[in-house]
């Protein structure tokens, strides 16, 4: 007996399943074995070595329980600890968006494109052209206030025939006769100095061009 005093419960246990006929003297084994592991549990009255398992099961699922417990806190921890990790990217997520834009706007109906095309044509064109304005005179030398260019407008016609007439009558006015030039009269030189000029002749200008009168000009006065 004092071999099995020193003896676990699990090898108590595993000699009693040998040698049945040791369980009537084991009791104070296991009550002694009781008072050692589960100093927390009440002691039982009789049946030492049933009550001991009981309490050992009990304490095994506790166990569990907690390892299971503990197990699920660490995973929250790591799920937490994970969501608040920064992480290097690879690629730039401005430059991604970017890419992404210029994407949508190529593939964008041709529609659009021309709308967007005349928008920036009118906004780069100037407001006030030289083609689109006329400066005219007050009559004092400075430039008066801007019009827009005339559009031609169509005469009636004149039945009578005054119209045709009138129409004659301006156009004669304001037609010039043409100038002939005059052929310039050589003076008589003597027959030494002629063979001289004749050496030294140079080519004949041309006649200067008869000037016209102006008939239009962008500087008009109003009337």
């Amino acid at each position: 007996m004092p071999i099995l005093k020193k003896m676990p419960a699990w090898q108590l246990d595993e000699i009693e399943t040998q040698c049945p006929h040791i369980r009537k003297r084991s009791g104070e084994l296991w009550k002694r074995l009781i008072g050692k592991d589960f100093a927390d549990r009440p002691m039982p009255a009789s049946d030492f070595r049933h009550n001991y398992r009981k309490y050992y099961k009990e304490k095994q699922a506790h166990l569990k329980n907690a390892s299971l417990r503990l197990r699920e806190g660490m995973q929250k921890l790591e799920q937490e600890k994970a969501s608040r990790k920064i992480t290097p990217l690879e690629v730039d997520p401005l430059a991604a968006r970017a890419r992404a834009r210029y994407k949508a706007s190529k593939a964008a109906p041709a529609g659009s494109r021309l709308i967007q095309r005349a928008i920036q044509e009118a906004k780069s064109k100037p407001v006030f052209s030289s083609k689109n304005v006329q400066f005219t005179s007050t009559g004092t030398g400075g430039i008066g206030s801007i019009h827009p260019p005339r559009l031609p407008t169509k005469r009636p016609i004149d039945n009578a025939g005054w119209g045709d007439a009138k129409r004659t009558k301006t156009s004669s006015a304001n037609s010039v006769p043409p100038v002939t030039p005059r052929s310039p009269t050589k003076p008589q030189l003597s027959p030494s100095t002629r063979s001289i000029d004749s050496s030294r002749e140079s080519p004949r200008p041309p006649p200067p061009r008869p000037k016209k009168k102006a008939t239009s000009s962008i500087f008009i006065q109003r009337r």
